[in-house]
């Protein structure tokens, strides 16, 4: 699944030039994608690619909110840790 990569926030692309283009909702609960199947593979092969991009936007998704959430943690320790400084000054 490391063939894979994001182009932007609503699209993949794995190294064949199969692409997903997510067009309403979330990669974690998408409600309408448009397969781009610019090789013409086969349709057994571009359903296995479309699960793994499903999965790999999926994971992607959920990597980017925990790291989004991780920076706002850090934020507010930091913050925190000014103000103590501050107050105690």
């Amino acid at each position: 699944m490391d063939n894979w990569t994001q182009v932007n926030g609503n699209l993949i692309q794995h190294e064949s030039g199969f692409r997903i283009f997510l067009t309403a909702g979330t990669w974690r609960s998408p409600q309408h994608i448009e397969p781009l199947n610019a090789n013409n593979e086969s349709a057994l092969y571009a359903a296995k690619l479309l699960g793994e991009g499903l999965v790999f936007a999926r994971d992607m998704s959920r990597n980017s909110l925990l790291r989004q959430k991780i920076g706002r943690n850090k934020a507010h320790q930091v913050s925190l840790a000014l103000h103590t400084t501050a107050a105690e000054g």
